[in-house]
């Protein structure tokens, strides 16, 4: 019985310790995954910084003084009692019931309603009833003190209760082994890992509290439509696997295979829980997105990109809405097509179709033209999916090379001097000069030359340019970084000569 005590202890100061020595961690991720019974009440203080903040202290020091308890033999009952009521809300938020489907990231796997949680629960319930006094450890030795105070004699120095007392002291020192082992065991884990244990509240994924507190801020968030937006909004390009990667035949199969569908959904986790609350998908994308909020208790809202023509201009539309999409836009290749083969119409009747749904209309373009005619013909999107990024890389062709449709028809060309794939705003100032007559919000995209640019400075050009959010792809290993970077922007801003349309 005391060596169970002592695993399950371990157990509980791992846990708590690991996650104390790792400031970035958050139960948020966890929390926000509940799909059970009091999911909307674990949601909500997901999405309470301060509420998260003293979730998390309580659990990191209720779990390090629980293992500590257990392993030294000390208020065990107590110990046992508040394990017990860690483990029943850690099976709350993610139980093992039939057709429940929970991320990977914090389930050891999908079991038939008994899982580690409960197994260990049953075991301190085990421990909460058992005798005190007849277990090893510093309480039976305390026990047996007590108990030689209160009935000793003067004369009596080697009384049955001295030599009783003098036993129960060296039983307790059965944990000190353990206690040592335990010391050093985790001084040597710390030092090579921060977190890599699949626990009952712990994600891989895990959010910095203070990139987090970061996007709380006010100036990270803007609206569309009286829906709320960060203003760094999570691109599908590289979770679907496609890369503008240039001559770079190995990049997109690169991407796919560390993109499976498991890290898919931690980097929507990741993102979420560390306050991007948006993605700028295809419509095709959206299977992915819809499991993601169904079966992982995500809140991602979804801007998805279309495709119409002048001979089917709902399917695509109808596809989004039956997903729902909370923003439809035509796709940029799409818009400057019909734009250039002058079928605006069919982009005026495509905005009212998704209008036909409730749903916010935009449009979503590379070319210039395609901003220039919709404000000449008096065509008001509810907001524009516009690239901009600066041209100072080095794989971008020289500007008397470039023709201003070659990016709406992928028309690539083998010179390097030609277009091939590397840039999506072919006059950036042009674009900003455009831009400054369109009264709507203005979600900026390709912002990083499709990764030929530093974060740091696309991200504040594109801010600086107009854009009043940007939409980035990014891997998992992206996102704390990127936040950091778009608040440092947002806050450098100086020379933006257009409003905010958000």
């Amino acid at each position: 019985m005391s060596l169970l005590r002592v695993a399950v202890g371990w157990h509980f100061l791992y846990e708590g310790l690991i996650k104390l020595f790792n400031p970035g961690w958050s139960s948020a991720g966890y929390l926000n995954q509940a799909n059970w019974i009091f999911s909307d009440w674990f949601h909500q203080i997901a999405n309470s910084l301060i509420s998260i903040q003293v979730i998390d202290f309580m659990n990191i020091w209720g779990l390090i003084l629980i293992g500590t308890g257990l392993i030294l033999g000390v208020g065990i009952r107590w110990a046992s009692l508040a394990g017990i009521t860690l483990l029943v809300l850690y099976y709350l938020v993610n139980p093992s019931l039939i057709g429940a489907k929970y991320s990977s990231v914090s389930s050891e796997g999908s079991y038939l309603i008994v899982n580690k949680n409960i197994i260990e629960a049953l075991v301190l319930l085990l421990m909460f009833v058992f005798p005190v006094n007849i277990q090893l450890g510093l309480q039976n030795f305390l026990f047996h003190a007590g108990k030689r105070i209160v009935t000793r004699k003067v004369q009596d120095t080697e009384s049955p209760q001295t030599s009783e007392l003098r036993r129960s002291f060296i039983q307790s020192l059965f944990v000190l082994p353990f206690a040592v082992a335990f010391g050093y065991a985790f001084s040597r884990k710390i030092k090579t890992v921060k977190i890599d244990a699949y626990t009952g509240a712990t994600t891989l994924s895990v959010p910095d509290k203070s990139v987090k507190a970061l996007a709380s801020d006010k100036i990270f968030s803007g609206s569309i439509l009286n829906q709320t937006l960060s203003r760094l909004i999570l691109g599908g390009g590289c979770l679907s696997g496609w890369q503008h990667a240039r001559d770079l035949k190995y990049i997109n199969e690169l991407a796919l295979a560390y993109n499976s569908k498991k890290r898919v959904i931690e980097t929507l986790q990741k993102a979420e829980s560390m306050g991007i609350n948006t993605i700028n998908v295809f419509v095709q994308q959206m299977p992915l997105v819809q499991s993601y909020r169904t079966d992982y208790g995500g809140k991602l809202k979804a801007i998805v990109g279309v495709a119409v023509n002048k001979d089917d201009l709902f399917s695509e539309i109808s596809q989004a809405a039956s997903f729902k999409a909370d923003f439809i836009y035509i796709q940029p290749y799409v818009s400057d097509r019909l734009v250039f083969q002058n079928e605006v119409e069919v982009l005026v009747r495509a905005l009212e179709v998704i209008r036909s749904f409730g749903l916010p209309a935009g449009i979503g373009c590379f070319s210039d033209k395609t901003v220039e005619t919709c404000l000449l013909r008096g065509i008001q999107p509810d907001f524009y999916v516009k690239s901009i990024h600066p041209d100072n890389y080095w794989s971008a062709n020289p500007a008397e090379h470039r023709s201003a449709f070659d990016p709406a028809f992928r028309k690539f060309y083998s010179e390097h001097n030609r277009y091939h794939d590397n840039i999506f705003d072919i006059d950036s100032e042009k674009t900003k000069a455009i831009m400054q007559q369109v009264k709507a919000p203005w979600i900026g995209f390709k912002t990083l030359a499709s990764g030929a640019l530093e974060a740091r400075e696309g991200f504040r050009y594109a801010f600086e340019g107009g854009a009043d959010f940007i939409s980035v792809g990014m891997f998992d290993f992206h996102i704390e970084r990127n936040i950091r970077t778009a608040m440092e922007s947002l806050n450098a801003v100086q020379e933006r000569k257009r409003k905010w349309y958000s």
